[in-house]
């Protein structure tokens, strides 16, 4: 009988060293497995639209929720000639616009129910402690924004 004992308490031993073993190797595998988390920018991607405009084609963002109106154009380097930004707001007001964060001067057209209403003609980033404010003279339900000229 103590011999059935001694046998059962080395296969146990055994057994148990090799889970231990197996364990071991187990975790150094997953612990040293690196953990990769892309981080996003938290920004989203403008759809784009082509519209024509006086005659003249231009392919622009659409800015329609307040992220996107809110971040602009502010942050780009440039803005090619026939591109720029159209903003398309559910009730005409008149809405104010700022340069801040903007590298290049732009044209506001203003726009109510698809006609033009006038134009702010380039209006330039500067640095200052207040920023220039740029708003329609009546309501309006667009705003395109393209380069200065």
């Amino acid at each position: 009988m103590e011999f059935y004992f001694l046998i059962m308490f080395k296969f146990f031993a055994i057994l148990l060293s090799v889970l231990i073993l197996i364990l071991v190797i187990l975790k150094a595998f997953f612990y040293t497995r690196k953990l990769e988390i892309k981080a996003e920018k938290p920004q989203r991607d403008f759809y784009q639209k082509e519209i024509i405009l006086g005659g003249k084609t231009f392919f622009v963002d659409i800015a329609e929720e307040n992220i996107d109106r809110a971040r602009g154009l502010s942050g780009r380097d440039v803005l090619g000639i026939n591109q720029g930004m159209l903003f398309i707001f559910k009730d005409a007001d008149k809405y104010p616009f700022w340069m801040k964060g903007m590298l290049f001067g732009i044209d506001f057209i203003w726009i109510k129910e698809g006609k033009i209403i006038e134009f702010s003609k380039n209006a330039m980033p500067k640095e200052s402690i207040v920023p220039k404010i740029y708003f329609p003279s009546q309501p309006v339900d667009m705003v395109l924004e393209i380069v200065a000229g």
